[in-house]
């Protein structure tokens, strides 16, 4: 089965690599192999539906697992901490902001300004 040969620019050099071709992919360093790494799993991850040809070569229906269902348990007391930490700090984040002193005297400002404006109006 013969590969096809793709030509990759990475960092503006260009590169002409295959999968049978090994002297091709040595060429690259080490951070260009770690970029390439990272493009191909965001391509990976970008189409989830592609099946890899092992999951074609075996039907799921032969799949069979010999773990057992876990059981729920109840969580331990550092869980249950951990948990309310989480939900306190969401209630927390969702809670509008205390009256600051800077904000009173805005109010204050923009009423007197309000009353001058007012007062010349009328």
């Amino acid at each position: 089965m013969s590969t096809s040969v793709i030509t990759v620019i990475i960092n503006d050099k260009p590169y002409r690599l295959s999968a049978s071709d090994s002297a091709s992919i040595a060429k690259l360093s080490a951070e260009e192999k770690n970029q390439l790494r990272e493009l191909l799993q965001a391509v990976n991850q970008h189409e989830p539906t592609i099946e890899r040809p092992v999951q074609k070569a075996i039907p799921k229906t032969q799949i069979k697992y010999n773990q057992p269902e876990p059981k729920p348990e109840r969580l331990g007391r550092g869980d249950v901490e951990s948990t309310m930490a989480r939900l306190i700090m969401e209630e927390k984040s969702k809670q509008k902001p205390a009256l600051t002193k800077r904000s009173v005297y805005k109010f204050i400002g923009g009423l007197a300004l309000l009353a001058i404006v007012l007062i010349l109006i009328f």
